[in-house]
């Protein structure tokens, strides 16, 4: 089974919620939503794969630079629900 993320983006923080396949209870979380904060979200998506199905909230505008910033990222898939 495959891994997924759940990710929710304030002015502040990106809140994440990470599950493998193999795993009952979701890991945990947050980052700075700032320049940083994106460039460290990966390593935490990533640990242990090379590929992660990642779900965005994507409610408000927060989340439209997050969005931006992995576009092109070919490992982390992007899924409209």
């Amino acid at each position: 089974m495959g891994k997924f993320a759940g990710i929710d983006v304030s002015a502040r923080e990106i809140s994440v919620a990470r599950l493998r396949g193999n795993e009952e209870n979701a890991t945990l979380a947050t980052f700075a939503s700032s320049a940083s904060g994106h460039k460290a979200l990966p390593a935490f998506l990533l640990q242990g794969t090379d590929r992660v199905r990642v779900y965005l909230e994507s409610s408000g505008n927060y989340s439209l630079d997050l969005g931006l910033t992995y576009q092109d990222i070919a490992v982390l898939q992007r899924e409209a629900v």
